[in-house]
Formats: structure tokens, sequence, C-alpha cells
């Protein structure tokens, strides 16, 4: 008897997580079709939990997953959307939802403001993708049931509010936020929060060299994890409040960041050493001297904003091995071009000659 009550359950629990994606298929299909004039049915998969699983979506009469490779906060975010939560989501760690099975997108890749799936870019489909896009690296996410939190940011001990040490406000009480993986990404959400569009510097070294003593009160914040799209700190996800501060004691692991309020002087752009006037190794020039950039992070979105500063529709990013002509030192490193960027000079970067590259590692571009 309770081996048939265990058979009878487990089926009905089943059922319920079948028909729980088939009613987010039908309002995929009916109220949220994809641009392009065409629908793109999503579900999350393998989860006891609404709101939550493994991302597949139905390709060609079976369902397929989605590599985790670009997938970020704003896909994240456009998916539960899509399937009626407005609040967002939470990307969760490879293999919560378990292996998925059929074809793989390689990538999907979505701007901030998208409405639907059709509106994202992506390589394709593939049966056989790259061995960083097995199934172990199916995406999940965990959709938000509520609003994110509005957390107040300032600047303070630079020459304005455009610039310094990162402070925000918790439970009354501002804070510092510590520079354990403190990248450009997530000092383009803090410039964007604050209202500056012309790109800036994660500035990746001890907040005390530039923006005085550490002021008294919490370390609030550790390893932020923003992905660059976010328009304010709260959408981006895994904040911990307090906890691992004890990591951070020292005045040396302040977050800080400098926020661009109008062009670059005197900054020019240039493609040296390709074989014609659309391909080559990308040169900066700043106070009277000519920069390499190093290619750490360097790929296709960077590459267009690149082309399109240049006056190309495109590109595509190339990293050079083998450097024909001598190098002009890195300038820019780890350099991350907002979604909608059309000029270079509006990205973000770790600071003028700041840098951990070697002559191996410079960017390039194939403009189109």
């Amino acid at each position: 008897m309770e081996f048939t009550m265990f058979i009878f359950y487990s089926v009905l629990f089943c059922t319920s997580l079948v028909w729980a994606s088939v009613i987010h298929d039908l309002n995929v299909d009916t109220e949220h079709g994809a641009g392009r004039g065409v629908a793109v049915p999503v579900r999350l998969a393998d989860s006891p939990r609404d709101g939550e699983g493994r991302v597949e979506l139905f390709h060609d009469g079976v369902w397929g997953t989605v590599c985790d490779v670009l997938f970020g906060v704003a896909e994240a975010k456009l998916v539960c959307e899509v399937l009626g939560y407005s609040y967002g989501g939470l990307l969760q760690p490879k293999m919560t939802y378990g292996f998925g099975r059929g074809p793989i997108m390689v990538d999907l890749d979505c701007p901030w403001d998208a409405t639907n799936l059709g509106q994202c870019s992506q390589t394709g489909w593939s049966q056989n993708p790259p061995s960083v896009c097995n199934h172990d690296a199916d995406v999940g996410v965990a959709c938000r049931t509520s609003p994110s939190e509005d957390i107040p940011v300032r600047l303070i001990g630079g020459t304005g509010p455009h610039e310094g040490r990162v402070l925000v406000k918790h439970e009354g009480q501002w804070g510092t936020v510590c520079n354990q993986d403190w990248d450009p990404r997530d000092a383009a959400v803090i410039c964007h929060q604050l209202g500056y569009s012309h790109g800036g510097e994660a500035m990746m070294w001890p907040a005390r060299y530039n923006f005085g003593a550490r002021p008294p009160g919490p370390i609030w914040l550790s390893n932020l994890s923003c992905g660059g799209k976010e328009p304010r700190l709260g959408e981006c996800p895994s904040l911990v409040w307090g906890e691992d501060a004890h990591q951070c004691r020292s005045t040396f692991m302040d977050a800080s960041v400098r926020c661009y309020t109008e062009n670059i002087p005197d900054f020019q752009i240039r493609l040296v050493g390709g074989e014609n006037n659309r391909t080559g190794r990308v040169n900066i020039f700043h106070e009277g001297r000519w920069w390499d950039v190093c290619d750490d992070w360097w790929g296709n979105d960077d590459a267009s904003t690149v082309c399109r500063t240049l006056g190309y529709r495109e590109g595509n990013a190339t990293h050079v091995q083998h450097n024909t002509g001598r190098l002009d030192g890195f300038g820019w490193d780890m350099v991350y071009c907002p979604p909608g960027v059309t000029d270079f000079r509006h990205c973000f970067h770790r600071g003028w000659g700041r840098h951990t590259c070697y002559w191996y590692e410079v960017a390039g571009v194939v403009c189109e």
C-alpha cells in the first residue's frame, strides 16, 4: 500500500511540473511573442519550486538548454519577466538543477531593456558545442518574487562626487564595499546609478592612495558580481550584507571608482599592424602618447564599440599573439563596454596604465 501511494504522489508531482511548464509556454506564445515575428517558448525545468529551474527553450520540436558563457543578470531578468515574474531573477550555480538534454544554445546575449527573447543576439544551436558549453554548464535561474533593494550610493574623498571610495547605505548607516572581485563591471553599475554615462575606471588599487583614510562605519558588501548591465546596485545578484567582511578589515581593501563626467580629452583611436585599415591591434592616444589595449576580457562587444567609433558597423575581437611591430605599452586592461555604447571612450577599464599583461596579450579587431 505504501509503495502504491509513493508511485501515485510521484506521478502527481511530475505531472504538476509538466503542466507548470506548459502554462508558461502558452503565456510566452500568446502574450510574450518574441521579436522579429518569432515566438520563443521558454520554461524552467527540474525544480520542485515554482519560478526557478534550468532554463530551456523550445527549438525545432524539442526542448534545449542555454550555455552559461554569456548568460547574465539581464538574461535572467528577461527570462523571468517573460514567465510573469516582474522583479527579475538570480543566476544559480552550475548543476543546481542537474543535466539538461537536447541541443544547447551556445550563447544568449540580451539588452537590459529587452521585452522578449527575440531581441537577444545568439550564435545558434549546437548538438556538439565547445567544451565550455556541455550540459554541465546549463544555466539555471531563480526568479525574484519581490522587488530588489533600493541601495543609496555615493563616492567620497575625491575631487568631486564623480570619484572616490564607494559608500553604500544599509539599515540607515553608510558603509564601504570590499574590493575583492571588484572590477569594471561593478564600476559601470555604480557610475550608471549616479547618472554618469561617459565611462570610467574601477580603481583596482588601495583606495587610501587616492582618497584618504577609511571613514568609520561597517564594511557592508564584499565580492560583488554585477554583470555591468544593471542600472543600479540593487539589481546585482547575490548581495550579502556584512558577511565575509572579516576578509576586508584592511584599509587597502576598500573599493573605489572614477566616473568620467565628459569625453576623455585628446583621446584618439586607431588600428595598427593589420593587413588593411579595418584590422589590427587597438591603439588609443591620451596625454601625448599612444597606448595598446590588453586583451583580458576582450570580446566582440568591445571590438564592435571600437569599430563603431571608427565608423564601421560592427567588429570581431582578435587576440594578437605575435606582434608585428613594437608595442606602445598597455593603457587599458579588463575593458568593459556596456551595451549600446558606440564610443570607445565611454567604456570602463581598471585605470590608465594599470594592467597585468604581457606582450602576447594585445587586443585587436576586424571591423565590418
